[in-house]
Formats: structure tokens, sequence, C-alpha cells
């Protein structure tokens, strides 16, 4: 039975030769996909404001956007209009890849998105494009061959003996063809393989790619006249924006979602994206004009003549988050009998949004005169789930 399953392998692996993928490297048309963590990360933004504003959207076909955690896809629509967002789930991976670790799942998935270019770039949301795009920076047109990069020691799996990639920290240039060659023949090894560093390693060993660099590899100066890619996360000391790369991971305590939240490090990076991004990628939703409060719809508020939405932002926790919590909890109980549980408190720079969840029907003795001694009318607007404070009621 052993044999009979290697054989089986062995026809899998060699059903095609991964040279044969050769014929269709191309950057004529190609796709972008960034596997996103969390929808609310004002990363994802602020990447697709530097790709706005040094041209990468002008040649790429499609964005494509995979996520991964409830209300991600809700989210991104309410935010963006026009990326192609995907939910893993709806992905059809022809494999069981239950052992592959979920900062890798998303890699193994792009090549089978349905419609997906034969060529398309991969990288994280926190990866800005800090200089002008040329097709030429990925592509090397006489060889008519990709360019390959590293990006430092990050790794997620295994390289089967073959460089390091750390694909969660800068973008390459992916060839569907070959991507679904490499996954197709390490799918079920245990513990899983990194694709992107098995993938880099199998075409540089066929001749297949125009060169592959290492991190801050000044050879590539040769091509673009800058170096490739750096990084910048604050919790490695990285204090002070300051890049003259083509592309720049940005990350770490006070900037991204995940991390802990610096009040130096937000304010001088908030600052500096501001100033080196201030205006919207073509996917951003503008606000619409408003003179009331009525005219707003949806989750969004009346802000200095702006239809503002209050269902995103960095979480927080305010100070009188105890106070909006018995609000909350006070007004869904007299008016509803209904319990409440808080789910997260959301910064914005006009007021806090709560997100909430209403619960199971329950009894109550509270009396009018109870409720209008108590309830402080903090929470000004609801909307599916969140509710708004506006900074006159914030502490």
């Amino acid at each position: 039975m052993i044999v009979l399953l290697l054989l089986l392998s062995i026809v899998s692996i060699s059903a095609y030769d991964i040279t044969q993928c050769k014929s269709t490297m191309n950057v004529d048309v190609f796709d972008y996909v960034i596997p996103l963590w969390d929808p609310n990360d004002p990363a994802l933004n602020r990447t697709l404001r530097s790709f706005e504003k040094n041209g990468l959207l002008d040649v790429v076909r499609n964005v494509y956007v995979i996520v991964s955690k409830e209300h991600a896809t809700e989210d991104l629509q309410n935010m963006f209009s026009g990326l192609e967002v995907i939910k893993i789930e709806d992905i059809d991976i022809p494999f069981d890849l239950s052992h592959v670790h979920i900062k890798m799942i998303k890699h193994f998935a792009a090549p089978y998105i349905e419609g997906i270019s034969d060529n398309y770039m991969m990288g994280p949301d926190d990866t800005i494009l800090n200089s002008k795009f040329r097709k030429e920076y990925i592509f090397n047109t006489e060889k008519q061959l990709p360019y390959f990069h590293s990006f430092g020691s990050d790794l997620i799996g295994r390289c089967m003996g073959f460089r390091n990639i750390a694909p969660g920290h800068g973008p390459n240039l992916i060839n569907k063809c070959a991507m679904k060659y490499i996954i197709e023949s390490y799918h079920d090894v245990k513990p899983a393989v990194d694709p992107v560093c098995v993938y880099a390693g199998i075409l540089n060993r066929n001749n297949m790619l125009a060169e592959i660099y290492g991190y801050h590899d000044r050879r590539f100066r040769k091509v673009a006249g800058i170096e490739y890619f750096s990084e910048c996360h604050t919790n490695g000391n990285c204090k002070w924006p300051g890049f003259d790369d083509l592309f720049v991971n940005i990350q770490g305590d006070g900037i991204s979602i995940e991390y802990r939240f610096r009040g130096r490090e937000h304010d001088v990076f908030s600052t500096w994206f501001e100033r080196q991004f201030p205006s919207p990628s073509r996917f951003e939703k503008l606000p619409d004009t408003c003179e009331y409060e009525h005219q707003c719809t949806g989750c969004t508020t009346c802000v200095n003549n702006l239809c503002m939405a209050f269902d995103e932002g960095e979480n927080c926790i305010p100070d009188n988050h105890v106070d909006i919590k018995r609000d909350l909890e006070l007004y869904y109980e007299f008016y509803y009998l209904q319990s409440v549980s808080i789910e997260e408190y959301r910064c914005l720079p006009f007021g806090i949004s709560v997100r909430f969840i209403k619960g199971l029907s329950i009894e109550s003795n509270m009396t009018k005169d109870y409720f209008n001694i108590n309830y402080m009318g903090l929470v000004e607007r609801d909307c599916e789930g969140w509710g708004y404070i506006t900074c006159k009621n914030v502490k």
C-alpha cells in the first residue's frame, strides 16, 4: 500500500514539467493579492494609497484581498469599493490543508482564486510602495523572467533546504502555473512547507528567475537605482520614518492593530502617513456631504459636513468604557428586555465606536425613574451592532 501511494505521488508530481510554466511568465497582465488579517487595521488603506500615489494601481488588473475573519467582507465593503474581496473558504483548493499554519494558508490559496491572472504580485497589507513603480523592477524583459526577493528571517514553514523568503514581510511576483506545481507537489508534507520559499528555490534551480536577491541586497540598485525593500518595526527599534527603498514593511507598537498602542510612535507615524499619502486610493469610499445628522444613513454620522463611517477605527479602551457599557445595558434592558455584551471599542478622530452583541431576552424590574436617573445618553447613534459616542462624551 505504501509503495502504491508513493508511485501515485510521483505520478502527481511529474504530471508536467515546471519548466513548461516558463511560457506563461510575463507582466502584460498581472494582479495583486493581499492576504489580510484584520480589515480594521489602517495598514490596508495606507498601502493602497501608496500604490495609488506611486503608480502600481495603474498597471495591475485586479486587487484581490483574501480574508478569513468573521465580518471581514462586510467591514471592507463599508470602507472600499472595487476590491475583489474573497473569503478563504470560498476558494476551491483541491487539497486538505488543515495542517498548514494560518499565516501561510492564503499563499496556498492564491493561485486557485477563480479568474486570477497567470502572474500576480502577492504581499502583506502593511508593506507600502515608497517610490514610483515600473514593471521592469519586478520582471527582466530581456530574459523574460521575474526577479525574486528574500525579506528576512521570519520563518513560517519548511523550505526543504532552500533559502527562506519571509513572504509575510514583502511582495514578489508569482507565476500561477509554477506555484500550483509546487503546491501539488508538496501539499501533503508535514510539517507544512512555506510554498513561497520552495517555489523560489525550485525556480532558481531551473534557471527560471532573472535573479534572486537577499535582504538589503545592493545588487538590485543596478535594476532600479534604489534597494527593493526595507522594514521598519517599532518594536524592533525603528522609531522614525525615513526610507529610500522601493517597498517598506512598516508595523509594530503604535502602528499595527495587533500590537500595543503607544502614543509617541502612533503620533509620529500617523503624521508621516498622512503627509506622504494624503490622497485616497481609487478604492476608498468617499463620505457623503451632510448638513444635518438625519442626512447620514447606515453606520455614519455627520462630522464637519461629511457623513463619516463610525464602524471602523483602531482598537482602544476609552477612560469611560464602564459608563458606555452601563449605558448600553440600561438602554437595551429598559426598552427591549435584552442583555448586551461588548466585543470591542474603536478610536476615531471624532469619537468612539463600540461593537456589541444583543443577547437573549431577560426579565427586568427596572422602573422609568431609575432609568432616567442613571441613563447618561452617551451613545448617540447605533447601527448593526455598532454604537457611536461623540468626542464630547468621551473621557
